[in-house]
């Protein structure tokens, strides 16, 4: 769990679901930049250059079909269209636009304080997944995000994490609301040790996050329990 910024060595090294993340950030902040420039040809449309602009466009639909009962709709849309209104949109779609191309350069240089991180999951104790420089830093950057993992765990967690929720859960067991989620933790074909001598003294395995309206299993390797949880898990 490394928390890196969305740079040009990030993108060059990760994987293809980091570079996809990337570029959905940038097309949003494209959209809100062609969303300010929307706004403002609605702020300074002249009322008869929008009229003009319909006519020309379905021209030749109307050619063809003078009944046509979308063009219609279209011109009369138009028509309706009072200057009060297309200032209105013109301001609505300028505000959007600027929101949404900031928080699109907040991602893209990587400014943690806008990645609104609630909660941290720990799904076993290997050093590869529970790294003590990563659960500092984590700690340091967002000392409010409660961090959720197997029994046993809360020691080692709050020593490297003082500041911050600790919430240690055995298999099947549930955490009604979490940032208005239902977690459970499941068994896993796995195991955890840290030393020579702690072999699965740390509970390990996955978890299912529900919310409003996704089943989400976020696991390290293969759920085998999966039908005491819900639909769409399997014991595959």
């Amino acid at each position: 769990m490394k928390l890196v910024k969305p740079d040009r060595a990030h993108w060059l090294s990760g994987s293809a679901t980091d570079r996809l993340f990337i570029i959905t950030i940038a097309i949003k902040g494209i959209d809100g930049l062609l969303g300010v420039a929307s706004g403002l040809i609605f702020l300074f449309l002249a009322p008869h250059t929008l009229d003009r602009f319909v006519e020309i466009v379905t021209a030749n639909e109307l050619a063809r079909d003078p009944d046509d009962i979308l063009v219609g709709l279209i011109k009369h849309g138009a028509e309706v269209f009072a200057a009060s209104d297309r200032h209105f949109a013109g301001l609505y779609l300028i505000v959007h636009g600027v929101l949404k191309a900031f928080v699109a350069l907040l991602l893209l240089s990587g400014r943690h304080w806008a990645y609104p991180v609630g909660a941290a999951f720990v799904s076993h104790d290997h050093r590869d997944h529970l790294d003590e420089d990563s659960i500092k830093a984590l700690a340091a950057k967002f000392p409010n995000a409660t961090i959720v993992a197997g029994l046993r765990s809360e020691e080692i967690l709050h020593e490297w994490a003082p500041s911050n929720p600790v919430s240690t859960i055995g298999w099947f067991q549930q955490i009604a609301d979490l940032q208005g989620l239902k977690i459970t933790f499941v068994p896993l074909r796995h195991w955890s040790r840290r030393g020579l001598f702690d072999t699965n003294w740390r509970l390990w395995g996955g978890f299912v996050i529900e919310g409003a309206m996704d089943l989400i299993s976020a696991t390290a390797h293969i759920v085998t329990s999966g039908h005491h949880i819900g639909p769409g898990l399997t014991d595959d």
